[in-house]
């Protein structure tokens, strides 16, 4: 199962993370760098987990890497999806 949040809970996280940046010296880039990192870390896991559980490991999918795969970031209207994109 995937887990979901609440749009008011995510943004008040966001809110609190972004003034603590601020207060910080740094700016809202950090925040979208950080969850880029965390999307990237648990697509990776996933991608890992699926290819290990399906048997994928033929040519070009062999090794611990995951060259040749990609992923799909789908993401609504909004201010929501940068970190997909960064």
């Amino acid at each position: 199962m995937i887990r979901a949040y609440a749009v008011a809970s995510v943004r008040e996280a966001e809110a609190l993370a972004i003034s603590r940046l601020a207060s910080a010296g740094r700016d809202e880039d950090e925040l979208m760098l950080r969850a880029a990192l965390g999307l990237a870390e648990v697509a990776s896991a996933r991608l890992l987990d699926r290819r290990d559980t399906a048997g994928l490991a033929g040519p070009g999918l062999a090794g611990p890497g995951l060259a040749g795969h990609c992923v799909v970031a789908l993401v609504g209207a909004g201010n929501n999806g940068g970190d997909a994109l960064y």
